[in-house]
């Protein structure tokens, strides 16, 4: 009975492009004679898939199609697993419309990329091991390293020993640092990560060349993005493969992007390094991954089997595939609805107004993402995220947090404890969400939570322009 508000708010939005709002109405209808919505849960879902997710869903896959033939590109990668959802559609639009491209599913992740090539540049994999993130402990920095249970072991014990740090104690980030020169110099770990590394080197490229990844034709990646880094990775490798042409990478958006690429190769869809900074302040990476993921692990790595080297994928939640997997039937009977209704290539693009769509876009996603409703916050805060570059269960989206921990992520909190550390040398630990906005939401005070959001947005806006110079600095 609450929800029907939101709805009634993402329907005048939709407004703005009739005939997406025409769309989405038939979509609704559809779903509503084949599915039953069984609790309130379905209810959310189905509508965000609806009315937010899949417009933007579309929206990016015809810019990156479309842009793509523009280009003389004719072959895409989708890297898994943020492009799962994006690849279906791409693939099933050109099959359908007899486009000249060929669309493939790349099994790939920061991970499995990383470790074969560790010991082509150890000063690259110190920084991807000691890499950043919400909650850094010496046990996760060890596991990025991918070497093995009784290596680890025999590691924690010299940190511990030699920093004071235990396996599972959040480390702040201005102290990796320490620990990043602490590995550089210990000749078992560099020992060890070269051994790994090696071995893994030649798995990766035979997958890579199963996958035609190394021919010589225009070719480019499909991704979320973020920082773009992947793209880096599969370049070099495409290189040393045979590839004889510039790597190029589709994004739906980029907040910054490695030092040394070629801007001109990294095309975003939604935001840029350079701009865009409304769209980035309401908007949430996190929540993106989570309801965009394919319904299937993570790729730690790959094997030969029966002549033929396959993925190895992580373990997930049965919780998380079957969100996942009602998400993409609203997502499969929209792009049903859409082939209907527009038998040729052109006619579809009649809608696919970028600029207009996009607006449309940002403000669909500022409501979910910055301002979410309590159903959504439940439903989707609920999911299993973790921001390091391997999975860890019981990480909720949107973390528990108390009063305190909300207000410790307010801007002049944050400004105070820079403050603070300039004076003492000491940073705090901050409890973080992956999703502060949905955390707000589900365990906040009601007289408080407009309060905490408008503050973290504000946050949010100093965190992004850093970024942005930082960027428009170095690149």
């Amino acid at each position: 009975m609450g929800y029907t508000r939101r709805k009634t708010e993402y329907r005048k939005v939709l407004r703005r492009i009739p005939m997406m709002l025409e769309l989405t109405d038939e979509v609704e209808d559809a779903i509503g004679k084949s599915a039953v919505k069984t609790d309130i849960a379905d209810d959310v879902i189905q509508t965000t898939a609806n009315r937010v997710l899949t417009p933007a869903l579309h929206g990016f896959v015809l810019y990156v199609l479309e842009d793509a033939m523009k280009r003389g590109i004719k072959r895409l990668y989708f890297l898994a697993r943020d492009a799962y959802f994006m690849y279906q559609l791409a693939a099933t639009y050109v099959e359908y419309y007899e486009l000249p491209l060929e669309c493939r599913y790349l099994y790939v992740s920061r991970f499995s990329l990383r470790v074969p090539l560790y010991h082509k540049d150890m000063e690259r994999a110190l920084d991807y091991i000691t890499l950043g993130g919400l909650d850094v402990t010496p046990e996760k920095i060890l596991n990025r390293s991918g070497i093995t249970e009784k290596q680890k072991t025999e590691l924690l014990g010299d940190i511990g020993h030699s920093l004071g740090y235990q396996a599972d104690e959040q480390i702040p980030r201005d102290h990796l640092p320490e620990i990043r020169d602490y590995l550089k110099n210990h000749r078992s770990f560099i020992k060890y990560v070269t051994q790994v590394s090696k071995e893994a080197y030649p798995l990766l490229t035979g997958y890579l060349t199963q996958e035609h990844f190394g021919e010589c034709l225009p070719t480019a990646v499909v991704d979320s993005g973020w920082v773009g880094s992947m793209q880096q990775n599969l370049s070099d490798l495409r290189y040393l493969l045979g590839g004889d042409s510039p790597l190029e990478g589709y994004y739906f958006g980029l907040y910054e992007l490695p030092r040394g690429v070629n801007r001109k190769t990294y095309h975003s869809y939604y935001f840029s390094p350079e701009g865009e900074m409304k769209r980035k302040v309401g908007f949430s990476n996190c929540l993106f991954e989570g309801v965009f993921s394919a319904p299937h692990g993570m790729t730690l790595g790959y094997q030969l089997e029966s002549g033929e080297i396959r993925p190895v994928v992580s373990e997930t939640t049965e919780e998380r595939i079957q969100c996942l997997k009602k998400l993409e039937s609203v997502y499969d009977v929209f792009q049903q609805k859409v082939l209907e209704g527009n038998d040729t290539w052109q006619k579809l693009l009649r809608w696919k107004n970028i600029d207009k769509l996009s607006q449309m876009i940002e403000r669909l996603f500022a409501m979910l993402m910055s301002c979410p409703s309590p159903e959504e916050a439940e439903v989707y805060g609920r999911m299993n995220f973790t921001d390091d570059v391997l999975e860890y269960e019981g990480h909720a989206m949107a973390a528990e947090m108390t009063e305190r921990d909300m207000r410790d992520n307010h801007l002049f909190q944050r400004m105070k404890q820079e403050m603070r550390q300039k004076v003492t040398g000491v940073k705090p630990v901050i409890v973080q969400s992956a999703w502060y906005e949905g955390s707000v939401v589900l365990y906040g005070n009601r007289r408080t939570i407009k309060r905490h959001l408008k503050s973290y947005r504000a946050y949010k806006y100093v965190m992004q322009e850093r970024k942005r110079r930082r960027w428009l600095k170095n690149r």
